[in-house]
């Protein structure tokens, strides 16, 4: 049976963040597995995200003590074209830490206070 288009775009980005979707696992938790962010997907034909997916991403963040990230993308749009909402404070984080050419090894988010 092919699969969902929906199931297919969370593989894929969640590939693009290093890990792997999670799949129905009934935990409340973001979309995808070994991950450094917890990576919360939308699949609209909309295409904007809407506050109640900001605060789902907010709350597995927390759950999981990880930087949040919703990623929105529409049928057919390829993922590097899709739409990511962070929080200000981590978009800044990430600045400071290219800037700062930070290795990955570092505990950069707790350094800057995230």
């Amino acid at each position: 049976m092919p699969d969902a288009a929906w199931k297919a775009a969370e593989r894929r980005i969640c590939a693009a963040f290093g890990g792997a979707r999670r799949g129905p696992d009934g935990k409340g938790q973001s979309d995808c597995v070994d991950t450094d962010e917890a990576i919360q997907i939308k699949y609209s034909k909309r295409g904007v995200p809407e506050g109640r997916w900001i605060e789902d991403a907010k709350r597995h963040g927390a759950n999981e003590k990880k930087p949040w990230v919703l990623v929105v993308i529409q049928p057919g749009q390829h993922v590097q074209s899709g739409h990511a909402v962070v929080s200000l404070g981590y978009l800044l984080a990430l600045k400071q830490r290219a800037r700062a050419g930070m290795s990955d090894s570092e505990d950069w988010l707790t350094r800057l206070g995230i």
